[in-house]
């Protein structure tokens, strides 16, 4: 996923779809790049004594968003 200020990659998003004994498994991640300028480093960087609750919050929302992504993707699979 390209950076919102100069489109240099900010993190790494990966969906991985493999066979199982009944349907498929599909599992979601996302990493966030090392030289990345996304705005939560950002926001991070510019308040320094919370930038661990920064990342946690976002952290969460993230796998949150993939968990919700997951189960309409497995509703509307399984519904046709």
């Amino acid at each position: 996923m390209g950076d919102r200020y100069d489109g240099t990659p900010a993190t790494l998003w990966e969906v991985k779809i493999e066979t199982a004994a009944v349907g498929c498994r599909i599992t979601q991640r996302f990493q966030h790049l090392p030289r990345g300028l996304s705005g939560i480093r950002n926001q991070a960087d510019e308040n320094p004594a919370g930038a661990g609750f920064i990342v946690e919050e976002r952290t969460k929302e993230l796998t949150d968003g993939m968990v919700h992504t997951l189960q309409r993707m497995k509703r509307i699979l399984e519904s046709t």
